[in-house]
């Protein structure tokens, strides 16, 4: 009778042990579940308190052209952008002037004879790198990138396309910089260049190697512009 016994309960046994694995998965599902619906109703709450800040830079961080004889500009916002570390400006480059005159444009960058201020000698306002560009809405995107070798590849794309690329030696690029920017939306004139983004780089100071500065006289850095064709030289 004990040898009977002990075959019926190894017979059983992976009865029992079916039904605790079982109930485990069960438990697993119902927790795993109820994570998923938790972090649903987060991300759900979290979006809804975010729509108004959403819906306040849809109204002033977007294109808007109020005067179709102006440049229109603004920097995407980063909440809509994939990579946070990609610089994107929408613009818009009128087809002619207020008295009908047909105008061209080029797209501008200039790595050498940076300044944050209004240039003062002709030199100042002729660019390295110039391209075409048509009258019309466009997407400019600033791109920096460190290459293996420690170069530095600087790319300007135009509507998603390479337009401009240049590759600097390592050291080129200091991490001190001072910098303007088109941010929110603005019109401005075509008489002038659209500075769509200047970046110049700071200087060590000779009394103190370990402080930076900004540079007094135009040097390297990093300006994207726009202007009408052939109209270098002009100091505004």
């Amino acid at each position: 009778m004990k040898e009977q016994k002990n075959l019926a309960d190894n017979a059983a046994s992976p009865f029992r042990l079916q039904f605790r694995l079982s109930t485990v998965l069960l438990l697993i599902a119902a927790v795993t579940i109820w994570f998923s619906y938790w972090n649903a109703k987060t991300a759900s709450s979290k979006l809804e308190s975010a729509l108004p800040q959403l819906f306040q830079l849809l109204q002033t961080e977007t294109l808007q052209v109020d005067d179709p004889n102006l440049y229109a500009a603004v920097m995407v916002p980063k909440q809509f952008l994939l990579d946070v570390g990609d610089e994107i400006w929408e613009v818009y480059l009128p087809p002619r002037t207020a008295d009908g005159t047909p105008v061209t444009y080029e797209l501008l960058l200039s790595t050498r004879l940076v300044s944050l201020q209004p240039p003062k000698t002709s030199a100042q306002t002729v660019p390295e790198f110039a391209v075409d560009i048509e009258a019309g809405l466009h997407h400019i995107q600033l791109v920096e990138e460190k290459q293996a070798s420690g170069e530095m590849k600087i790319e300007i794309l135009l509507d998603g396309l390479s337009a401009i690329s240049v590759v600097k030696p390592d050291g080129w690029r200091k991490f001190k910089s001072v910098s303007q920017k088109i941010k929110q939306r603005k019109q401005l004139s075509i008489d002038q260049a659209l500075e769509i983004t200047t970046r110049q780089f700071m200087v060590r100071k000779t009394t103190a190697p370990r402080s930076w500065s900004p540079s007094k006289i135009p040097s390297a850095g990093i300006k994207v512009s726009i202007r009408q064709k052939g109209s270098y030289g002009k100091i505004e």
